[in-house]
């Protein structure tokens, strides 16, 4: 047995004080002892975390940090699915069968445990899958991901988990031609990530904002789509981060299809379907095709 310092075991992050969760990653902050196999999950999810924004070939880092923590415990168990699934948000994998089964499974595991913290990480991270999802199905997620927001905004939960539902329940109404809903949850978001100084969110809640402001194409739309863009390009990163730069290629390809400029348009999706094969981001390669 051993004895967190204070600071996030996952990722490394100083935390709030008083704080009960990481603002940047979402994982609980306890001074209680751990057994060495959850800091052993925890050192291996910090690995997992770093290797989605810097580098391809995460995919299997994901599963394998899935199957040593649903070894150890529930919590540890949900608290990697979520890891993996809330990515679908940022267009690094799909919301196929596999993400349904898997984040399914562990929410069934967590109700059934009595875990509050590790069911709301399950709800969560279901919620985000089947709300990325075809037909009946994203009505439950989107009930689903309205609950977790409830229960964080009561502070009984990270935070950082609104900004995943907002960014997720934005495109869900986008899709529904919701736009008007869709662009304040997603400026509303852009402003909490600002004032938080967070880097993971930004790009996937300002690809959201992009395509609802252009799908709707009202008068002033294209610019506020444009200073959007170009607020996520001005957000200080280390050079290649990955996810902002796939979004802003998306945002950019976007832009210049509702501009009319075809010689652009095509070469920026050419690039951006290439970087998102090269990254092996699943969500964004299956945009690109469409383009």
């Amino acid at each position: 047995m051993g004895t967190t310092q204070n600071k996030c075991v996952t990722c490394g992050a100083q935390p709030r004080e008083g704080a009960r969760f990481c603002d940047s990653c979402g994982s609980p902050i306890t001074a209680a002892a751990v057994p060495a196999e959850y800091k052993q999950v925890t050192v291996l999810f910090a690995d997992v975390v770093r290797s989605m924004t810097l580098a391809p070939g995460f995919a299997q880092d994901y599963d394998l940090a899935i199957v040593t923590a649903r070894a150890v415990d529930v919590t540890s168990w949900a608290t990697t699915v979520l890891y993996k699934y809330s990515a679908i948000v940022s267009g690094v994998f799909l919301a196929d069968d596999t993400a349904a089964h898997d984040t399914a499974e562990a929410l069934a595991a967590a109700q059934r445990s009595g875990d509050r913290f590790a069911a709301t990480q399950a709800r969560l991270a279901h919620g985000v899958v089947l709300v990325h999802r075809e037909g009946s199905e994203r009505d439950r997620g989107a009930d689903l991901l309205t609950q977790v927001r409830e229960v964080a905004l009561a502070k009984l939960f990270s935070q950082s988990a609104v900004d995943i539902v907002d960014i997720a329940l934005a495109k869900f109404r986008a899709e529904a031609d919701d736009h008007g809903s869709a662009i304040t949850l997603c400026t509303n978001t852009i402003d909490r990530l600002d004032a938080a100084g967070d880097k993971l969110w930004p790009g996937a809640a300002t690809c959201t904002l992009v395509g609802a402001l252009l799908a709707r194409g009202g008068a002033g739309d294209i610019d506020a789509a444009a200073a959007a863009t170009e607020h996520l390009a001005t957000l200080p990163t280390e050079p290649g981060y990955a996810l902002h730069e796939i979004p802003l290629l998306r945002c950019r390809a976007l832009l210049a299809r509702a501009r009319g400029d075809d010689t652009d348009y095509t070469a920026l999706v050419s690039r951006y379907r290439v970087r998102a094969t090269e990254l092996d981001y699943a969500g964004h390669r299956e945009l690109a095709a469409t383009m």
